[in-house]
C-alpha cells in the first residue's frame, strides 16, 4: 500500500468511526423520541378518562409534529449509518476504499480493491 493509499485508508477509517457514532446518536434519538411520544399519549388518554381524549395515536400532541413513523425512520437511518460506518472502517483495514450512497436508506456499500 502506498502512502497515498495508506492516508486514504486512515481517512476512511476515521470517517467510518464518525458515521458509526452519528448513527448511534440517531438511533438513540429516534427510539427515545418515539417512546416519549407514546408515554405522553398514554398520559393524555388517561386524563381523558380512557375515552380516547384528544390524543392522536400517530402524531404527538404538541411540539415537532413528528409522527411515530418519523421517529422509527430516524432510528432505522441511524442503524443504517452504523452499518455503513463499520463497513468503512473494515474496508479501510483491508486496503480498499469503501463507498456508499450516504443517504441512510440502507443501500449496500461496495468495497473496491
Amino acid at each position: 500500500m502506498s502512502n497515498g493509499n495508506a492516508g486514504e485508508g486512515v481517512g476512511n477509517a476515521i470517517k467510518g468511526a464518525f458515521n458509526t457514532a452519528h448513527g448511534l446518536g440517531e438511533t438513540i434519538r429516534g427510539t427515545v423520541n418515539g417512546n416519549l411520544d407514546k408515554f405522553g399519549e398514554g398520559i393524555t388518554n388517561n386524563e381523558a378518562g380512557g375515552r380516547g381524549g384528544t390524543a392522536n395515536s400517530t402524531t404527538n400532541l404538541e411540539g415537532s409534529g413528528a409522527t411515530a413513523a418519523d421517529h422509527q425512520s430516524t432510528a432505522q437511518k441511524g442503524l443504517d449509518e452504523i452499518k455503513q460506518g463499520i463497513s468503512s472502517v473494515q474496508g479501510a483495514g483491508h486496503g480498499g476504499s469503501t463507498t456508499g450512497t450516504g443517504t441512510g436508506t440502507g443501500t449496500a456499500n461496495t468495497t473496491t480493491q
